[in-house]
Parts: C-alpha cells; sequence; structure tokens
C-alpha cells in the first residue's frame, strides 16, 4: 500500500489463497491496474493541454506583434497621414 499511496502502480501481490486475503490480494493488484492506467490517460490529457496552450499562444503571438506595431507607429506619429487608414485596415483584418 505504501508504494501505491506513493504513486508507484507497478505491483502485483501473488494470490495463491482462494479465502479472503487471496480476494483483497486479487482486488489489490484490479485496483492498481486500474490506478496506473488512470495515471496514464491524466498524463496523456495534461500533454495535450499544454500543446494546446502552447499552440494557442503562438498563434495570437503573430497578430498581436502586428497590431502592437502599427499601433505604436500610429501613437509616435511615425506613420504619415496618408497610411493611417491602412494601417487601421491591417489591425482590423488582425483580429479577426
Amino acid at each position: 500500500t505504501d508504494k501505491v499511496a506513493s504513486g508507484d502502480y507497478d505491483i502485483h501481490l501473488e494470490n495463491s489463497y482462494g479465502d479472503e486475503i487471496g480476494v483483497l490480494a486479487s482486488d489489490f493488484n484490479i485496483m492498481a491496474k486500474k490506478l496506473k492506467q488512470s495515471r496514464y490517460e491524466i498524463d496523456r490529457l495534461e500533454k495535450r493541454r499544454r500543446q494546446f496552450i502552447a499552440d494557442v499562444s503562438h498563434e495570437l503571438r503573430t497578430p498581436l506583434t502586428t497590431i502592437n506595431g502599427l499601433v505604436e507607429g500610429l501613437n509616435s506619429h511615425t506613420i504619415p497621414e496618408d497610411k493611417k487608414e491602412k494601417c487601421f485596415s491591417l489591425i482590423s483584418e488582425e483580429t479577426k
């Protein structure tokens, strides 16, 4: 039980008795196997969650960088007046 409690699910109790202890050992083995499967599934889902977050972050970074650059250009007046409409159009496209 100490091994299972610490996360070691690769445990197998020998079950050579048909009494209550044998049934308990058999149930314990089934429990350890199910816990191992659950741990695998949790780890797999966590890996997918992390990959999703990384993908979303990457996909947002490019349009946000473009928007940030255009806004900075507008605020610092480095973008000529005749190009401002194009900047607003690009900002609108990037938000979509």
